[in-house]
């Protein structure tokens, strides 16, 4: 993977940079600027993103397993097909983001905004989705056994796999078990 170049990360200013297969591992990038960026295929293992500005990033095929996403802007970016296994999303803004087939496996997105978000075949087995907004989110063929949507708001969830998921009255379903 490539490095990126040192003073672009130093100074969290990076608004259009060109990052992809970066190697970011573990890399402190709190309140970071890096909208517009291509980080498509990069490793951001373990990074802290937290309040980061990732607003139509490219995060396309990323290793995103265990980072600190909390309260990130994330608006309009394309995360299909990104791992983000265990991640912490609370409170992030996904308004209108593409997470098409991306593995959200035990991802907490607790008072997030996916408002208008694709998540067509998103694997949220065990997510918490407490207390979100997916008002006009498409969670087609996405698997959502196991997780917590309660007080979630706006779920249209006809298509998605419902076995053991907390619904958002409380109610747990057993649809699909």
């Amino acid at each position: 993977m490539k490095q990126p170049k040192r003073n672009c990360l130093e100074t969290k200013e990076c608004v259009g940079c060109d990052l992809s297969s970066a190697s970011l591992r573990s890399s402190n990038l709190t309140r970071a600027n890096l909208q517009r960026s291509n980080l498509r295929n990069a490793n951001l293992f373990e990074a802290n993103l937290g309040y980061a500005q990732l607003r139509n990033a490219n995060l396309q095929r990323s290793n995103l397993r265990e980072v600190d996403l909390f309260h990130a802007y994330l608006m309009g970016s394309d995360l299909s097909v990104t791992n983000l296994r265990e991640s912490d999303l609370r409170e992030a803004d996904l308004t209108g983001a593409n997470l098409t087939g991306a593995d959200l496996y035990k991802a907490n997105f607790r008072k997030a905004n996916l408002r208008e978000a694709n998540l067509r075949k998103a694997n949220l087995l065990f997510a918490n989705l407490s207390r979100v907004n997916l008002t006009g989110a498409d969670l087609s063929g996405a698997d959502l056994s196991g997780a917590n949507l309660s007080f979630a708001k706006g779920a249209t969830l006809n298509k998605a796999e419902l076995c053991n998921t907390t619904m958002p009255d409380g109610v747990i379903s057993n649809r699909d078990c």
